[in-house]
């Protein structure tokens, strides 16, 4: 697609001097990036920058494959639940857009954690954290 684009700028761009730059030049700059490319709006954003490079007036590239509709989602093994550090079972707040941030999760702050997964949280590192803080 990047020959192509290139191409057809190549052979049927209105200034035949490309309005004073090197465009087989800048055909090779911007070669260097395709293999860093990993969605089709990635190439729409690079040829949009290439195209830029000509300096003309009300001129890009646009797409509207459905592929550029699809939301990335970033999937993590972090709650974006923060305890406070004198009590760690209490929800201090929970971080934006986070797992604990959706619609259906009903956690808050001042929250007490009392069951995971519908088991019992055991509060036996509550007693070491004070001992190691309070001899």
């Amino acid at each position: 697609m990047f020959d192509e684009a290139w191409a057809q700028m190549n052979e049927n761009y209105y200034d035949e001097k490309f309005h004073g730059l090197d465009w087989k030049k800048t055909k090779e700059y911007y070669r260097q990036f395709v293999p860093y490319l990993n969605t089709r709006s990635d190439l729409r954003v690079m040829l949009n920058d290439m195209l830029g490079e000509l300096n003309s007036s009300h001129q890009g590239f646009g797409t509207f494959g459905d592929d550029e509709t699809i939301d990335l989602t970033n999937r993590t093994m972090e709650t974006g639940i923060i305890f406070e550090s004198g009590d760690p079972y209490k929800v201090k707040y929970i971080v934006k857009r986070s797992a604990a941030d959706k619609k259906g999760v009903d956690i808050k702050a001042g929250d007490v954690l009392v069951k995971v997964n519908d088991e019992t949280v055991e509060k036996i590192w509550t007693a070491i954290i004070i001992s190691a803080n309070h001899p």
